[in-house]
């Protein structure tokens, strides 16, 4: 169970495998969506029941009506549930923005989400996540048959949604019948809840209708062994507490009290980003993408010995940092990049790996047009000729036919990453890149790449002809630019 030193949050090795396997279920409620000033239940509840004094001309107290109830008395004495809608339309209408929360759980590998919030900001979030798809929000029957996670991700809402208010569960009335009715909304959430490890977070222990899914998830779960986690501020964690919370069936995730921390989910969510996310939306988490599948292959026993390459110049042509003039905008980018360059030699020299690439490390001028200047260049051309003999034969290479914006890394068996540049002189390096850890997908990408290869050293002459004429011609563009 590592500790993540961002929060000294305990951090379940079976939480990090499970997301990485697409088999977590996150269910979210209101402590998710509050930091970004959204008003929760119990807030707009409490205006409701001074408004149901003031047409009552009396006080009414906790004792005489509780929050479940205030909603449909006010509705049923004014005979129309037109205030409540206005008063949902008010609270609703500043423009609130997803915070960092939602951000963070965009970019975790999941496509279907629970939460039983009316807003919209996670979904918004989602759809700023680059390269990952459409975003549906279901909250009706009617909207079941759109629940596709091959092509979209999903945000299931169980309280309805804002931006239709006549599908909002508020009062005592609307909970149970939305609770008490077999609905297709509640039956794919429970075959959800039923074939995915649960992460809930955001919620109250005070919440009956959640209560009673704590109890839907342990029974439906029952002897299956699967685990589920419930995320819960320090400062709420009691014996007590705990204790409940393992007889429902979850394992408690305990961050820091809100009262210390801002954001106390912040770091947590984090973690789990930088250990299992498939989506990297800069070039320091690109390049970290590529070293945490990479990684793995240390322990690789399978028999795909093989780094595959599709780049101008790969990871060789990332030069050792210097003390200034830093090739790729800074000394801690440099130092990112050359840790691939290392970790492609190691899994080569101690594990027997073969590094394979198909690129054009001699297309001076394409590499020069995104912005690298000529002398960062001939530090990276001389960069990968070192390399490609201090290897020998575990490096063979295939000349691209012309250079592509576009790099593919494929981990043996195990993953593929895709990663685009923008336009020329826009950037050095692939912001954007996705992992697939599906294994026709990586099947299909491997084909792809050996009859490529294949072709590539034929017009060469063979692979051996290919190398040769390679550094021969590398070692004419250094001798020309120096």
């Amino acid at each position: 169970m590592p500790d993540n030193p961002a929060t000294h949050v305990a951090v379940p090795d079976e939480l990090i495998r499970t997301l990485r396997l697409r088999e977590c279920l996150p269910f979210l409620g209101a402590g998710v969506s509050r930091p970004s000033g959204m008003p929760v239940w119990s807030e707009i509840v409490s205006d409701v029941r001074k408004r149901l004094s003031s047409v009552m001309g009396d006080p009414v107290s906790e004792e005489d009506l509780d929050h479940l109830q205030v909603p449909a008395m006010y509705a049923g004495y004014l005979a129309t549930s037109q205030p409540l809608n206005d008063l949902l339309d008010e609270a609703f209408s500043t423009g609130f923005q997803p915070n960092v929360y939602h951000s963070a759980l965009a970019q975790l590998p999941v496509n279907s989400f629970v939460t039983t919030n009316w807003d919209n900001l996670l979904e918004t979030a989602l759809t700023a996540v680059p390269l990952a798809g459409p975003v549906r929000s279901i909250y009706r029957d009617d909207q079941i048959g759109s629940w596709n996670e091959i092509r979209a991700r999903n945000v299931i809402k169980l309280h309805g949604s804002i931006q239709d208010k006549s599908s909002i569960v508020f009062s005592e009335d609307q909970y149970l019948s939305r609770y008490g009715r077999d609905s297709l909304l509640f039956q794919l959430v429970r075959v959800l809840l039923a074939t995915r490890s649960v992460l809930m977070m955001g919620f109250s222990l005070n919440d009956v209708f959640v209560k009673l899914l704590f109890h839907q998830v342990r029974d439906l779960t029952a002897g299956s062994g699967r685990p589920h986690w419930y995320v819960i501020d320090e400062s709420r964690a009691t014996r007590v507490a705990l204790d409940y919370l393992r007889h429902v069936g979850f394992t408690p995730i305990v961050v820091p009290a809100a009262a210390r921390d801002p954001e106390p989910l912040k770091g947590f969510l984090e973690h789990l980003i930088a250990e299992t996310s498939t989506i990297a939306r800069d070039g320091s988490s690109r390049a970290a993408l590529i070293r945490r599948t990479t990684e793995a292959l240390h322990s690789y026993r399978g028999p795909h010995k093989v780094i595959r390459i599709r780049a101008v110049l790969g990871p060789f042509g990332n030069p050792p940092p210097g003390d200034d003039d830093p090739v790729f905008g800074s000394s801690s980018r440099d130092e990112e990049e050359y840790e691939l360059h290392r970790l492609c030699i190691r899994l080569a020299e101690e594990n027997g790996f073969v590094i394979r690439l198909i690129g054009d490390p001699t297309s001076v001028d394409y590499v020069t047009a995104k912005g690298y200047l000529p002398a960062q260049t001939t530090r990276r051309l001389k960069s990968f000729i070192a390399t490609a003999e201090r290897l020998g034969d575990r490096f063979e290479f295939a000349r691209l036919a012309a250079p592509s914006d576009r790099n593919q890394w494929i981990a043996a068996d195990q993953g593929v990453i895709d990663s685009w540049k923008g336009s020329l002189g826009s950037n050095q390096l692939y912001p954007d890149a996705t992992l697939s850890l599906d294994q026709t997908t990586i099947g299909m990408a491997i084909r792809w790449f050996d009859d490529d290869f294949a072709a590539a050293c034929a017009r060469d002459g063979g692979r051996e002809n290919a190398k040769k004429r390679l550094m021969e011609d590398l070692r004419k563009v250094i001798a020309q630019s120096e």
